[in-house]
């Protein structure tokens, strides 16, 4: 991401209200929660249109090589990649009409 001290002297609007899915992960029992509620809160003053938010968990006991273990976090991850694709169809679909 950009420095915020850079945009602050430029066109805020970065992200041009682009869908995004912010995610993260960590060895402890709050999966990022601190940096996503930071970034939930930042990216909008750019432009950033957040639609969707995972937190992995005790990652090193939830992830394998074959992918995440814990059925409901997978679960819910696929919802939310469902969703986010959902709000980026849309997005592009309206960016196509407007150009």
């Amino acid at each position: 991401m950009a420095c915020p001290q850079l945009l602050s002297r430029i066109d805020k609007n970065v992200w041009k209200d682009k869908p995004m899915l912010l995610m993260a992960a960590s060895p402890g029992g709050r999966g990022g929660a601190n940096v996503l509620r930071v970034m939930k809160e930042l990216l909008p003053r750019f432009g950033g249109n957040v639609v969707a938010e995972f937190s992995l968990p005790s990652f090193y006991s939830n992830y394998s090589a074959e992918g995440i273990k814990d059925q409901t976090l997978k679960l819910e991850l696929h919802e939310k990649v469902k969703s986010f694709e959902s709000s980026l169809n849309i997005y592009v679909y309206e960016n196509t009409l407007n150009n």
